[in-house]
């Protein structure tokens, strides 16, 4: 994958994907409970935000029931990936950089974090498992700084700095607009 194409999946794509997502979602939800229809806010203040898709899927009439099941299945499928590409990375890092790390180490990173997990929330329940993630994430942002740098690094290296271009080009070939650009595509020297 290209730079340009991470970028736009990371961020774009992304993007293209939530808005319409919170603004069907999210309207429909303060409808029904401007309206009466639902009452959201009631099991979100008692239990958490987490169960307001629950409480909003399962007031719809007619697909309710549809948009409750795609619901649950969307959830599952996020916390599978997650877990298989939080397992991945892991794997690849204590492999010393290998591209397919072998199952049995997969499968044992993966058993780890399902048992810390699993004895977070049982020792200390939600609120254990959000300090936990609060704690790792600082170091976390430490080894996502140096990886940053080390990006920078290798974009000067080999692009000749394209962080700081008078002109750069998101989109398509460069263009060979000025004069000193074309002198040094046809091979001469701007002295």
């Amino acid at each position: 994958r290209s730079v340009r194409e991470v970028a736009f999946a990371g961020i774009g794509a992304t993007s293209m994907a939530t808005v319409p997502w919170f603004a069907i979602v999210g309207g429909t939800a303060l409808v029904m409970q401007n309206s009466g229809a639902a009452n959201v806010l009631g099991p979100v203040s008692q239990i958490g935000e987490s169960v307001s898709g629950y409480v909003l899927f399962g007031a719809i009439p007619l697909v309710g029931g549809v948009l409750l099941f795609a619901f649950i299945v969307l959830v599952t499928t996020f916390f599978v990936t997650s877990a298989d590409s939080s397992t991945l990375a892991v794997s690849m890092m204590t492999t010393g950089g290998k591209e397919h790390p072998s199952s049995i180490n997969r499968v044992f990173w993966a058993v780890l974090q399902g048992t810390v997990a699993s004895i977070l929330m049982v020792v200390g329940g939600v609120n254990a498992l959000q300090s936990a993630a609060i704690i790792t994430g600082a170091p976390f942002a430490v080894v996502c700084l140096v990886a940053m740098l080390g990006l920078i690094r290798t974009f000067q290296t080999e692009t000749g700095g394209i962080l700081l271009q008078d002109r750069t080009t998101l989109f398509g070939s460069p263009s060979r607009g000025d004069g000193t650009t074309k002198a040094k595509a046809a091979g001469q020297d701007d002295d």
